[in-house]
């Protein structure tokens, strides 16, 4: 059968959604024969579309109207039998078969002006539109991926669609190839995510505060938050942590090598998140060898299991104590880390790829 797949949010850079599809991409070509894959991309990202798969140039970019009204065509040009779109924005006008992947249900269910830099009016009108074309795509899809239980209960509670349809293809977990770090690190606790209101930064920073309170020699770093949020967040910072804000450091969007030090030199990872489709912080976190407190959301107890100790997300001090027992028990530090890098070992791109065959393989079957 031929398969198409849109990967214009690939790129030589990527992140988030890029970074799943290039995965995806690559260990399709190594273990599905049986298909004929097409492609569609940007220019820029050309180079990193396999070999056995056909390129086709899209630049339209994605959240826009020539999206809704233009891609739809140059899809259904090259007369597939299925099209995965990796995202809930597939053009509505799209006539060839549509199969989806549908990361999460944050922005559904926990709709928030303080998710936006538009006005309140364009928020709620793109809002609206959000919630049109996920549901009618949803709807008329042959399959929907999503990446764990929890974000298909989410789907579930939300959409009006066979569980039937669904399929869990968990993600992979990337080791980061870091350089040499600096020898002396001084010690800090780390907080890695966009800074959206989910992740739920305000008690990071309590946390922060009362931490480093008690222990003059440490630091607090934030990495990854999205730059148009980076004002607010800071805003906040100081507004919570007060007279010791001069010790927490914003690092911003970094590169992998730098995210992977970051991990690697931590005395712990922070993670407050109130909603998650998957969460990868806390298992690339374990997998760098660094000790993880998460929250105790569905998403954390299905990924995370018992490897890690978990905390009600608004609990702060809850969050603070579980890091001072850690600290100080060497022994119980060492077994929380080897068993949180051997959960983090079972997540695997090879496995992302042969669960999205199968249900590509099922959509064929049903025909």
């Amino acid at each position: 059968m031929r398969i198409g797949i849109d990967a214009r949010m690939m790129g030589p850079d990527s992140r988030g959604i890029g970074r799943y599809v290039e995965r995806l991409l690559t260990h399709l070509a190594e273990l599905d024969n049986e298909n004929e894959y097409t492609v569609f991309t940007r220019t820029e990202a050309a180079a990193l579309v396999p070999k056995n798969m056909k390129t086709v140039i899209a630049g339209i970019r994605w959240y826009t109207l020539a999206e809704q009204m233009k891609l739809g065509k140059i899809f259904d040009a090259e007369k597939l039998d299925l099209i995965l779109v990796p995202h809930w924005n597939a053009p509505l006008g799209l006539k060839t078969p549509l199969a989806m992947t549908i990361h999460d249900m944050i922005l559904w269910e926990f709709p928030s002006l303080a998710s936006t830099t538009l006005s309140p009016l364009a928020f709620f009108a793109k809002y609206f539109f959000y919630r049109l074309v996920v549901a009618k795509n949803a709807e008329r899809a042959k399959i929907v991926f999503t990446v764990s239980e929890s974000a298909k209960n989410s789907i579930l509670r939300n959409l009006m669609i066979s569980p039937e349809k669904i399929i869990v293809t968990p993600l992979g977990i990337d080791p980061f190839d870091t350089g040499h770090s600096p020898s002396v690190v001084p010690p800090y606790i780390l907080s890695v995510g966009s800074g959206y209101p989910h992740k739920n930064m305000a008690t990071f920073f309590k946390v922060a505060k009362e931490l480093m309170a008690s222990d003059p020699q440490l630091r607090t770093v934030v990495a990854g938050t999205d730059p148009a949020f980076a004002g607010k967040l800071k805003k906040q910072a100081g507004e919570i942590v007060g007279k010791d804000i001069d010790r927490v450091k914003f690092a911003g969007l970094v590169s992998d090598p730098e995210l992977g030090e970051l991990y690697k030199n931590a005395n712990a990872l922070i993670f407050t998140s109130e909603a998650e489709g998957f969460g990868l912080p806390p298992l690339e976190a374990a997998l760098a060898g660094t000790p993880v407190i998460a929250s105790n959301i569905d998403t954390s107890r299905e990924m995370l299991g018992k490897a890690v100790p978990l905390v009600r997300p608004t609990d702060a001090a809850g969050f603070a104590a579980a890091y001072r027992k850690i600290m100080a028990d060497p022994s119980r530090k060492t077994s929380l880390l080897s068993a949180a890098k051997a959960r983090a070992l079972t997540f695997s791109w090879e496995r992302t790829a042969r669960l999205t065959a199968e249900g590509f393989k099922r959509v064929f079957s049903t025909r």
